[in-house]
């Protein structure tokens, strides 16, 4: 029987798969309206940022977190918004903007693999061989989703590589630090800290200038896909104080087939046969994996 503690994490990272799945739809529908890409990270992620400083005020005054103390503290606080909250993002989009969108797809949905790997080696998660079975029936729904199709590396998918590695390594950060400082305080400087980066990045490279071409459409477009990225990033940290990182990473890669099912809703078309096939191996690979909670003793927490 699972504990309390791995409820509540499943729940938190069932919700941040949920929500990450139409986030990635809709901030597809409005980058195909016209609106940047870079832009929208900068604008998405700096409006999310304010919701979590907003969140993050409001618990600091009611005494349920507190500020960090000490300099290590904000150290951290600092490193997790360049590894996980900007850095990636710029490799990201500046990759996908010279290589094809089902390549960089498949690159990113490798996560979970790398992901794993680094728990292994650096928060010495143990994995049982129907966990490895797990992985690999995963990693072979991922591959059915592009046909088998394997593909040249070049420059933009080298880019996508280093931001998946980036945010593979971001959760190890986060289990680590979540021992001593607050998941929310984390997400907020993920996402507020980051979002300054962005901007310097944005700044230089001569986006803002487009600014002026939003429409109020566009930005309300841009404020939905925010709070759908506050509530991805609020659910995915609340997740990881509960669960290993291996595992949570794994359960996100259930985004995917929720935003093939809405992609097919939005032109009224079923689920392909290779469609239904790859949600299959996902969810199959994602089951073995929880069977582990059922025979381990429940990690540490912090404050809820």
């Amino acid at each position: 029987m699972l504990s309390p503690n791995y409820k509540k994490g499943i729940k938190a990272i069932l919700a941040a798969a949920l929500i990450s799945g139409a986030a990635n739809f809709l901030n597809k529908e409005v980058i195909s309206a016209g609106v940047s890409p870079v832009l929208l990270v900068l604008l998405k992620n700096s409006l999310a940022g304010l919701l979590f400083i907003f969140l993050t005020l409001f618990f600091i005054k009611s005494g349920k977190i507190s500020w960090p103390d000490k300099k290590s503290s904000w150290l951290k606080l600092i490193l997790l918004a360049v590894v996980g909250g900007s850095v990636p993002f710029i490799l990201f989009f500046k990759g996908l903007a010279i290589t094809s969108a089902i390549n960089g797809s498949f690159i990113h949905k490798t996560m979970f693999v790398w992901a794993a790997l680094f728990s292994l080696v650096f928060l010495k998660e143990k994995l049982r061989g129907y966990q490895f079975l797990g992985l690999g029936i995963m990693f072979l729904g991922i591959l059915s989703a592009i046909s088998f199709n394997f593909f040249d590396w070049g420059r933009g998918e080298l880019m996508i590589f280093a931001a998946t590695l980036f945010w593979s390594a971001e959760m190890i950060m986060v289990k680590k630090f979540i021992v001593s400082i607050d998941y929310r305080l984390l997400a907020a400087a993920r996402m507020a800290l980051g979002a300054i980066l962005v901007f310097i990045y944005t700044w230089q490279s001569g986006s803002l200038s487009l600014l002026s071409a939003l429409t109020s459409h566009d930005w309300l477009g841009i404020f939905i896909v925010s709070c759908f990225l506050f509530g991805y990033v609020f659910f995915w940290y609340r997740a990881l104080s509960f669960l290993p990182a291996g595992l949570t990473a794994s359960i996100l890669t259930l985004a995917f087939p929720i935003t093939i099912i809405l992609s097919n809703l939005k032109v009224l078309k079923w689920p392909s046969f290779a469609d239904l096939g790859f949600i299959f191996l996902l969810a199959a690979g994602v089951i073995l994996l929880i069977q582990a909670l059922f025979k381990k003793p429940c990690p540490a927490t912090s404050p809820i």
